[in-house]
């Protein structure tokens, strides 16, 4: 119970954040909403750890359930200022749209993975995850924080968000 109060009252004081505007504020709400009801967590896993400029990273979130069809990755320096990269369609509909944060070197596979080709320091964001289907709407954030200079040595990669499943 203390959780979902906690939860409920940074609920309410981002309802009435006179920041954000008021179509913006209420479908945040509405994804808060979900997170703050929610028992459990996916990790979402990024590879390589600490990427170079100029190579590939992918961030992988486990597999989705059967009954997602749709996963739309989104990136920006915060959870406001998000803005789309690109939505995978599942079955029935196959298929991708591109957002605004699309530069032609990201891909969505049918997993739900992103693939981000030819890393830049500009990529070094906060990243969003949102899979959907009939009555699931689940969310997942990651940063993808050190993306290093060429020459860096790789390592494994992991960043970890927590998803909230209605």
């Amino acid at each position: 119970m203390g959780f979902l109060l906690k939860n409920f009252i940074w609920l309410r004081i981002i309802f009435v954040s006179p920041i954000l505007p008021a179509s913006l504020s209420s479908s945040t709400t509405a994804a808060i909403f979900h997170l703050a009801g929610a028992e459990d967590s996916i990790n979402i896993m990024a590879v390589p750890q600490e990427p170079m400029i100029t190579t590939q990273g992918l961030l992988v979130p486990p597999l989705p359930r059967a009954e997602i069809v749709y996963c739309k990755w989104s990136r920006g320096i915060s959870s406001s200022t998000m803005q789309e990269i690109g939505t995978r369609y599942r079955r029935p509909t196959d298929g991708t749209s591109r957002g605004p944060q699309y530069t032609g070197r990201e891909s969505i596979y049918p997993n739900c993975t992103l693939c981000i080709k030819q890393l830049r320091r500009e990529d070094s964001k906060l990243y969003e995850l949102i899979e959907g289907g009939p009555g699931i709407f689940s969310v997942g954030y990651v940063w993808a924080s050190k993306i290093l200079a060429t020459g860096s040595l790789p390592g494994c990669w992991v960043g970890v968000g927590m998803v909230g499943m209605a």
